[in-house]
């Protein structure tokens, strides 16, 4: 409904295009038929590779999980080349709210990334060769969509009006019908019909692409070009499945002679229809994706659970044709014996899905490959403790970003920090810091940065300390050199910076030892504010935990969120990290088992019942590491060498992500630069973070 618009037809634009694409923001964003769209004009004319850029505005919270999920839909209805987005340069400044997260050094779980990326390389491969086994077109009802539209005919991207709600419920209506039925199926878009369509021998040629059996459905007009391609095409014998004569031809209307066609009333009899010319047919329950590609005399079938919430137990997949069967997985890169079963004329497939979970099946007439036997080993459960000793990768931070502002020595206020930005800004009419500001390469090359002085801004911060840390504590902050930094009225150097935290734009102070103190700290920065300065959090770093502002601490501050420096736990366990110390932790988390090296022939497995971060890293000793970040979250079965251990990756949402938002009663989950400078109901100045931590997981044994 959104291309009539915006652009009319995307489908036409992916003609031109060597590497035709879309762009899928945000999280949830299932819009299924879009990937459907371009991968079919990317056949029908030859373009071996799909783009999308994907992962944009998704927050820092989403995890491996949910890169998958993403990704996965898209790879299955055609897409097999991913443009990510995205990987910062830098955090400086507006950069670190430039629609997070990014997939680069800045998050914690980098290193670990290319287990994602693997998996995809591999899924991406099978996805690539050969052809997929494509014979159905649907005729793409956009241009019917063209005669609704009127003026105020859209919100947003939605049609308002009863007949284009309707057109949209229909086309995304057939879409499930048609791939819940295990119909694969190519769009068609009329105008690309036009220039590159013929009928030979019975088949439906649009480009390279060749289709037996030809859908109708939703078309209110139909072109006169379409509409002769389409008795051609039945007269030399093709299938033709319409529901719903189109009432228009060319705009004018007109009644059309459907004898030739097969009419019917129903979305559910188009499937049985087309099913009946169907040279392949995989037949499954609702709620899997299916893509099928013939390479050479053998098929490779991709399967997909696209429901990411919960599992389907006991699918059974019936294959018209007597094959045997081998499983690939993505994920380790083995190939697996599966449960199947030859049939008659059929192939059956026993199995089940994770949610959001995959299956990859070779079938073949190469003999050898025999079905799982279904034997399994006696496991012994080993109870771990519910809390466990760990090790944190990186200091543990305190974010401070809020604080009272003087201008020029007055007091003026209290408040966050990036709404004192904005404060000040407005009040000597300066341009406000947003996702719609220059880049500052083109600004500084362009419209370069005024060195006028507009104030002098004095920020004052307060950090309640009840345990004064034992180690080195540090401050970071972004550009140190422009500010005069004093703690408890001792001068801090801000021109030598030690290190960074996370990014190369946050740079590190060492705090004098003593500096701290136990009671109320005050910190001080003052600067003589440009429109180069940016206000920004800071971040107090050491060895020590962090507890979340109380009404007492409220009390100490003066109205403002205060947390309290204490010690860090000696263990953590299942609750959340904002409630053991941790409330703002973004790196990662070593734990310790206390299992060890106790037989040659005993193997072990991790599981997990779900992951509230980014994903874990097991570690048997020895170099033998594993990722676990797909459901259902279980590792191989391997031989411990040492202790085991595991690493838990955070994300770095309670760090850098919108603090202070309040969202929205089913809000699309979307992170962007407005979320961190919202208003009025969508701010609190409280904290509000999510809730991650560790599982603990199951430990099995069993022998080798």
């Amino acid at each position: 409904m959104g291309q009539a618009r915006l652009s009319g037809s995307a489908q036409r634009y992916y003609e031109y295009m060597d590497y035709p694409g879309i762009d899928v923001l945000a999280d949830r964003d299932n819009t299924y038929w879009a990937a459907k769209q371009v991968s079919s004009v990317a056949r029908q004319l030859e373009k071996p590779f799909v783009l999308s850029e994907l992962y944009g505005s998704t927050g820092w919270q989403y995890s491996f999980q949910n890169h998958k999920n993403q990704g996965d839909w898209q790879a299955v209805l055609g897409v097999n080349l991913r443009c990510h987005h995205l990987s910062w340069y830098t955090m400086q400044g507006v950069a670190k709210r430039d629609y997070p997260a990014s997939i680069f050094i800045q998050s914690a779980w980098y290193e670990q990334y290319t287990y994602v990326e693997t998996y995809f390389a591999r899924l991406n491969y099978i996805m690539s060769v050969g052809e997929p086994v494509i014979d159905v077109a649907v005729v793409d009802p956009v241009e019917s969509v063209w005669g609704m539209v009127r003026g105020g005919c859209f919100n947003g991207m939605q049609g308002v009006y009863p007949d284009m709600q309707k057109a949209q419920a229909d086309y995304e209506g057939l879409f499930k019908v048609m791939t819940d039925g295990g119909v694969a199926f190519d769009y068609v878009d009329e105008d690309i019909l036009a220039r590159h369509g013929k009928v030979d021998d019975g088949v439906l040629c649009v480009g390279a692409a060749k289709y037996r059996t030809i859908v109708v459905s939703g078309c209110i007009n139909i072109r006169g070009t379409t509409l002769k391609f389409l008795n051609d095409f039945a007269a030399a014998g093709g299938k033709v499945v319409v529901r719903g004569v189109p009432e228009y031809v060319d705009g004018v209307r007109k009644e059309i002679d459907a004898t030739a066609f097969t009419v019917t009333d129903g979305m559910s009899e188009i499937v049985e229809l087309v099913k009946q010319t169907a040279e392949v047919k995989a037949t499954y329950q609702a709620g899997l994706f299916s893509n099928i590609r013939k390479v050479g005399n053998d098929y490779f079938a991709v399967f997909l659970n696209r429901d990411t919430e919960r599992e389907m137990r006991e699918v059974e997949i019936r294959w018209n044709q007597p094959l045997n069967v081998e499983e690939w997985c993505a994920r380790t890169g083995e190939t697996l014996p599966c449960n199947f079963m030859r049939q008659n004329d059929y192939t059956i497939i026993r199995t089940s899905f994770a949610a959001g979970g995959e299956r990859i099946f070779r079938l073949t007439e190469e003999v050898g490959l025999q079905p799982t036997s279904g034997t399994k080993h006696v496991r012994r459960r080993i109870q771990l403790p519910a809390a466990l000793q760990y090790e944190l990768s990186e200091p543990n931070p305190l974010v401070l970003d809020c604080a009272k502002y003087y201008i020029d020595g007055k007091a003026v206020g209290e408040d966050e920090i990036l709404k004192i930005d904005i404060a000040v800004r407005k009040r000597f009419d300066m341009p406000l810091r947003g996702g719609d500001e220059c880049q500052p390469w083109f600004k500084a090359k362009y419209q370069p940065y005024s060195a006028k002085t507009i104030c002098r801004l004095g920020l004052e911060y307060t950090i309640y300390v009840q345990t004064v840390p034992e180690e080195d504590v540090y401050l970071a902050l972004e550009t140190p050199e422009k500010f005069a930094i004093e703690l408890n009225g001792l001068q801090i150097d801000s021109s030598h910076s030690a290190d960074f935290y996370v990014d190369k734009s946050i740079r590190k102070l060492l705090l004098p030892a003593g500096v701290l103190i136990q009671g109320l700290n005050v910190l001080r920065l003052d600067c003589d504010f440009t429109d180069e300065i940016n206000l920004e959090a800071l971040y107090l770093l050491g060895r020590f935990g962090v507890l979340l502002p109380n009404v007492a601490c409220v009390e100490v501050n003066g109205g403002l969120p205060c947390a309290k420096i204490i010690s860090l736990p000696e263990t953590l366990d299942e609750r959340p990290l904002r409630v053991q110390g941790l409330p703002f932790y973004g790196g990662k988390i070593r734990f310790f088992t206390g299992i060890r090296f106790a037989d040659v022939n005993v193997k072990t497995q991790l599981a997990f019942s779900r992951v509230r971060g980014a994903c874990y890293e097991a570690d048997w000793g020895g170099g033998e590491t594993e990722i676990i970040a797909f459901a259902p979250y279980k590792s191989r079965a391997r031989r411990i060498q040492g202790e085991l251990t595991f690493t838990f990756c955070c994300s770095r949402r309670n760090t850098f992500g919108p603090l202070h938002y309040v969202k929205r009663a089913n809000e699309c989950r979307w992170s962007g630069p407005g979320r961190f400078t919202s208003e009025g109901a969508r701010f609190t100045s409280e904290y509000v973070l999510i809730d991650e931590g560790l599982d603990i997981p199951s430990v099995m044994e069993e022998p080798e």
